[in-house]
């Protein structure tokens, strides 16, 4: 009767905690899973070639160095035009996604992963873009006031030089010259946005052709979780069988039962 209460007892704990601990232990391995698998994606991707980059990247080299525009262009910062890339940061913690992303990764199975890390690397392109484009767009607006305002003062003193008929041949060159600078910048700062979304198809697309590399980490990583449970059932099952040795045999209980039985069969001396 004690062995079947002891074991009824040790089947209902069992029953009790064995789920608990399967969910414990695959959640404890799929917790690291969104910055895992966004490690395995691509971390920078190239923008298209802007219109009119390696020209007009030459013309703000070539205006450093002419004495005429070398104040107006001294503290002018341009951007590099001719290496756009945008660096996506997959390396972040996981904590930095929406909640509602974690959870589609952490309930995608190997058929859906990689379009649900898609998902996610378009979220993640579209949280850094926005401050590239407008640093971009920026920088060439600076550009864009600088040439305007050297333009002003090239108007200027070919009005000077008009009434004084001194040739202005040079400066209305240098004049047309900001002119069609200017209208280059505001072509290329038009094309930025336009550049930056089909960067982001191209990511995605970088991405799908990922997508074995992807599914592989996915099935790593939750294959581990299947390990751990192992682990933790056999160290489990090692220390019952240890425990067991500690538990007297059926010799002994028998032996000890016989003495019992026999002590009560014993009558008891009376006290005549």
């Amino acid at each position: 009767t004690s062995a079947l209460a002891t074991l009824s007892l040790v089947r209902a704990v069992g029953t009790t905690l064995a789920p608990a601990i399967l969910v414990g232990l695959l959640a404890n391995s799929l917790a690291g899973m969104p910055a895992t698998l966004m490690a395995r994606m691509p971390r920078q991707i190239s923008i298209g070639a802007l219109p009119h980059a390696a020209e007009l990247q030459a013309k703000f080299d070539q205006m450093k160095t002419n004495p005429a525009m070398a104040d107006e262009m001294a503290g002018l910062e341009i951007p590099d035009l001719t290496a756009t890339t945008i660096d996506i940061d997959m390396g972040a913690p996981s904590g930095s996604l929406p909640p509602d992303l974690q959870l589609l990764l952490r309930n995608a199975d190997v058929t859906t992963i990689v379009d649900r890390s898609a998902q996610v690397a378009q979220y993640m392109f579209d949280q850094q873009s926005p401050e590239r484009v407008s640093q971009i767009q920026s920088g060439v607006g600076t550009a864009i006031s600088a040439l305007g305002e050297q333009g002003a003062l090239l108007d200027a003193q070919i009005t000077t030089m008009r009434r004084t008929g001194a040739p202005t041949a040079a400066l209305e060159a240098a004049r047309a010259e900001i002119q069609t600078t200017v209208a280059q910048l505001q072509e290329l700062s038009a094309a930025i946005p336009d550049a930056f979304a089909q960067a982001k198809l191209d990511y995605v697309a970088q991405l799908r052709a990922n997508g074995a590399a992807l599914e592989a980490t996915f099935q790593h990583e939750l294959n581990m979780g299947f390990v751990n449970l192992f682990w933790f059932y056999g160290i489990a099952s090692a220390l019952t069988l240890a425990l067991l040795v500690l538990i007297p045999g059926r010799a002994h209980f028998r032996s000890s039962w016989a003495h019992e039985t026999e002590e009560a069969a014993t009558p008891e001396p009376s006290d005549a």
